[in-house]
């Protein structure tokens, strides 16, 4: 059996201070992977780097429906990229928030199909958002 944490934002600041610390609990309580899930180009960017420099990190990358205003032309490009990495195994947190409304609905519905084609290309699984989705 392999314990493995799903969704878990490593990269955030709050966790820069003592993330060592936070990888050495992990292991004491018998985690042996983590999936750190990229919210945008940038955060997907760093991800790489972090998953790089310890063995139990994975990487999921993608654009948050909250980030989709970042979208742009050559954003599926840098994804597609990016999933490149051996050790990206998804494509996310990917979706719809109906709830903050940060990005018009249909812009997030279009990001959405986008990602998901390339899921599909790549045949990696996917990290789905989805709040307050009525529709």
């Amino acid at each position: 059996m392999v314990l493995t944490d799903t969704h878990c934002h490593l990269n955030f600041d709050h966790y820069q201070a003592d993330l060592d610390a936070v990888l050495d609990r992990s292991r004491a309580a018998g985690l042996q992977r983590i999936l750190v899930p990229g919210i945008d180009l940038d955060s997907s960017r760093e991800i790489l780097s972090l998953i790089d420099k310890d063995g139990m990190l994975y990487a999921a990358v993608g654009v948050h429906p909250n980030s989709g205003t970042s979208w742009n032309q050559e954003a599926l490009d840098r994804i597609r990229e990016f999933a490149g990495h051996p050790r990206v195994t998804a494509i996310g947190e990917i979706g719809l928030d109906y709830y903050r409304d940060s990005c018009p609905r249909d812009l997030q519905k279009d990001i959405l199909e986008q990602q998901l084609g390339l899921a599909l290309d790549l045949n990696l699984p996917v990290i789905l958002h989805v709040r307050n989705k009525s529709e």
